[in-house]
């Protein structure tokens, strides 16, 4: 563990850009997950109902909202990296997780 946040906030931060980094992967599943849970017509207006969703509760949705610093985004690459993390259907490429750092800023 890097930081200390909650688990239920980590997902909060993770989730929204995992959707939009899957957008140009499965676009058909996530306009049907978001239409479903926020009735949007895109799935772009959906994952912003879900960041939207997440911020009324007090939960965040950035690495910054938890004073993360930019700083920190190489060894959170490295991390992830180191751990394997990534998807069971949709292996992440290097650029992937280069990707996803990007989006959780």
């Amino acid at each position: 563990m890097l930081y200390d946040i909650p688990h239920g906030a980590s997902l909060s931060i993770v989730y929204p850009a995992w959707l939009r980094l899957h957008l140009g992967k499965i676009p058909g599943r996530i306009q049907e997950l978001v239409k479903n849970l926020f009735g949007t017509e895109t799935a772009e207006e959906g994952i912003e109902a879900l960041e939207k969703f997440f911020v009324s509760i007090g939960s965040p949705v950035r690495l910054s909202m938890m004073q993360i610093p930019d700083i920190d985004h190489d060894l959170i690459l490295d991390t992830m990296i180191a751990n394997n993390v990534g998807g069971n259907v949709h292996k992440l490429s290097q650029d992937d997780y280069q990707e996803l750092i990007k989006l959780f800023r």
